[in-house]
């Protein structure tokens, strides 16, 4: 998404990592433009050359949030739009190891897939997982040069800066898409065993942003 100044001149492009709060801003900004995951080297070839705006967040709490997004889909038996036509990978649900290593059996470090189509392919029945939450969060801004980073844990400075360089009234924010806290199936994701995969899937993230 390309955030023009309502103060000066100055546009930016906006790279939306799931579960980083951009539905809410999305909707603050500009709710007539649909909501999209696009990394900037997508938004470069669409839009043009911007300087790169995001929010990054702790990829474990990322994680957990993402998969409660689909567990909660599952719950609700929401079928996502996208590919779910494709053949599947069943994600085994029956408990917290059998889920690790699924991922660990299709996917490297760094959310690399051994499969080029595995994103497009796992789901649970009917139910498609949204393949941008298996994209580390520096992939989606790799391309960008000196990119305009806020953290999700301090959405304040982010706010400021909207406010400031871009004229959006912050106060008006509304937070929605937050992803209940049910109970994931048999999956414990507060578990050493889901801790250690997410720092095996999103590695370059913890390095790059300085999470811990």
């Amino acid at each position: 998404m390309i955030l023009k100044s309502r103060i000066n001149d100055n546009s930016y492009a906006w790279v939306k990592i799931p579960k980083t709060a951009t539905r809410s801003y999305s909707e603050l900004v500009d709710n007539t433009i649909p909501h999209s995951h696009m990394p900037y080297s997508v938004m470069t070839k669409k839009f043009g050359e911007y300087p790169c705006v995001t929010v990054v967040r702790d990829p474990y709490t990322r994680f957990v949030s993402s998969m409660r997004h689909f567990f909660g889909a599952l719950n609700a038996q929401i079928t996502h739009p996208h590919h779910v036509n494709h053949l599947i990978y069943s994600i085994p649900l029956n408990n917290t190891t059998n889920f690790c290593n699924f991922f660990y059996k299709f996917y490297d470090k760094n959310c690399i897939s051994f499969d080029p189509m595995v994103h497009h392919k796992i789901a649970y029945h009917n139910i498609q997982m949204y393949h941008p939450f298996f994209q580390t969060q520096t992939s989606m801004i790799r391309t960008a040069t000196n990119p305009l980073i806020f953290k999700y844990e301090n959405l304040n400075e982010f706010n400021i800066w909207l406010e400031t360089e871009i004229g959006i009234d912050t106060s008006k924010l509304s937070y929605v898409g937050k992803s209940e806290k049910i109970i994931p199936f048999n999956i414990d994701l507060e578990s050493e065993e889901i801790k250690s995969l997410v720092k095996y899937l999103f590695e370059e993230d913890y390095v790059q942003f300085n999470y811990v």
